[in-house]
């Protein structure tokens, strides 16, 4: 048996306030598939759940097993709660609903209830889920990681960047100015070497 599972929905969403260096967000505005238009696709993400034993979840539970159940699987793990580890177990059936907190019917606040459509356990019909997916969609689906990396390179350029115009801003300043940080301007250093 396989140590993970990828569990495809009927759903697609939109995440709002996603932190890069935590990982997380504040909610994910969701949607069915049927209800966008093909233009309206490239916009949204196909809403998946990936669990791997011995790896955290989606949103922050640490898979401890996967147990194959009729039509689908036990995902049994634990999440943090007041300090201490809770046990979880979840079943996730074709054809069956879920919920999460965070996961929201568009911008409402109403619990959004995705179905299941696909539990797929092979990479093969990993690969080829992502194929079609991404010709229905009409573009390129990224994993987690790939977008993790996207996200560290903007961030990363956005620092290279702001470094380089407060070090363009300090090389515009007279010669005297420039052996003090903006901080000490007020210092009884500053006074004294004036």
């Amino acid at each position: 048996m396989s140590d993970w599972i990828f569990i495809a929905t009927d759903s697609l969403a939109k995440v709002m306030g996603f932190d890069a260096t935590t990982g997380k967000f504040d909610r994910a505005n969701c949607y069915k598939m049927d209800s966008i238009s093909a233009e309206e696709l490239k916009k949204y993400n196909p809403l998946n759940l990936f669990f791997q034993v011995k790896e955290k979840d989606n949103f922050g539970n640490l898979t401890k097993g996967l147990e194959k159940i009729e039509d689908g699987y036990r995902v049994t793990g634990v999440i943090m709660g007041r300090g201490r580890p809770l046990p979880t177990a979840n079943d996730f059936k074709v054809g069956d609903s879920f919920s999460y907190p965070y996961l929201y019917e568009g911008e409402s606040e109403n619990l959004a209830k995705p179905i299941v459509t696909e539990i797929i356990t092979d990479v093969k019909e990993l690969i080829n889920w992502v194929r079609k997916t991404e010709t229905l969609m009409d573009k390129k689906i990224q994993m987690a990681e790939q977008y993790y990396e996207a996200e560290q390179e903007s961030f990363h350029s956005e620092q290279y960047e702001q470094t380089m115009a407060d070090l363009s801003q300090d090389f515009s300043k007279p010669d005297w100015l420039r052996k003090y940080k903006s901080e000490s301007f007020h210092s009884k250093n500053f006074i004294n070497n004036l």
